[in-house]
């Protein structure tokens, strides 16, 4: 691995102690001698990544901020300056999934929440970032984005805005700066504990589930695509047939998924087919 780009780099990492980017935290130390600075918000998964990279847990330091907010990133910035730490890649990973509902029951705390962590989060990054992150041999930045940003959904109008929001931005960056590597990836259902809060564990759900990656599968091809320094990354059976079915009948894609979810008469769903007053 040693003569792969990513060996030794620095990379930061935002949610990088549980789920995907947990998982990329831990297969980057492991692999490619990467140091990893995970940024975080609380210490869900922490104490079992550390436990996981055992000897190499020293390659691991975890900062406590929340990510949506600009002048926390400068701090991050300022952090890494003071410390004579040289970023060279980033990886805009966090997220969050809002209830599956329509549009006009969403509230607006959580319209704000969502559109702050899966969004403004990779833009304020980006922005402050970019002088830093570009004085390095080999400057990144790598957005996981989901698959919500490849076709629309019903039950997901916030969480697709966002998502494909943050998708176009990258794929801008990276029109604006060939000189170096923004890759975006759009990863299907995958088993994480992103999902938590819905109304039924979504990971227990037969219909789900059935679709869902197993974690550590999807982390190998994320990290592989970024190894190849892949610019769009499209992972997971669910997430290629969206994707393509959409770009082929972008009409009545839509409707068919739709006609799915209303059928399979799963309690998941139920809030976007009950009439509300």
């Amino acid at each position: 691995m040693k003569s792969c780009w990513l060996y030794n780099k620095t990379v930061i990492i935002t949610g990088g102690a549980s789920g995907i980017g947990g998982g990329i935290a831990r297969l980057l130390i492991a692999e490619y001698a990467c140091r990893v600075i995970a940024v975080i918000i609380n210490d869900v998964g922490l104490d079992q990544t550390i436990r996981e990279l055992g000897e190499n847990s020293d390659k691991f330091i975890c900062l406590h901020y929340d990510v949506s907010r600009y002048e926390n990133w400068v701090e991050i910035k300022n952090y890494l300056e003071s410390h004579s730490i040289q970023a060279d890649v980033l990886i805009n990973n966090a997220g969050i999934f809002p209830l599956f509902e329509r549009f006009e029951n969403t509230s607006r705390a959580d319209l704000e929440k969502c559109l702050n962590v899966d969004f403004y989060s990779v833009a304020y990054s980006i922005q402050v970032m970019y002088p830093h992150i570009s004085r390095s041999d080999t400057p990144a930045f790598v957005t996981v984005a989901s698959s919500a940003a490849l076709a629309p959904l019903a039950g997901t109008s916030l969480y697709t805005a966002a998502k494909s929001a943050s998708k176009a931005l990258t794929e801008c960056f990276a029109c604006e700066h060939p000189e170096m590597y923004v890759g975006c990836v759009c990863p299907g259902f995958t088993k994480t504990n992103l999902f938590a809060g819905q109304k039924e564990e979504m990971t227990e759900n037969k219909l789900i589930s059935a679709f869902m990656s197993k974690r550590d599968r999807m982390v190998k091809k994320i990290v592989r695509g970024i190894r190849r320094k892949k610019r769009r990354m499209v992972y997971g059976a669910d997430a290629k047939v969206m994707g393509f079915l959409y770009r082929l009948f972008p009409k009545s894609s839509p409707r068919f998924f739709r006609w799915i979810m209303k059928i399979s008469k799963q309690r998941l769903f139920e809030d976007i087919f009950t009439a509300q007053p």
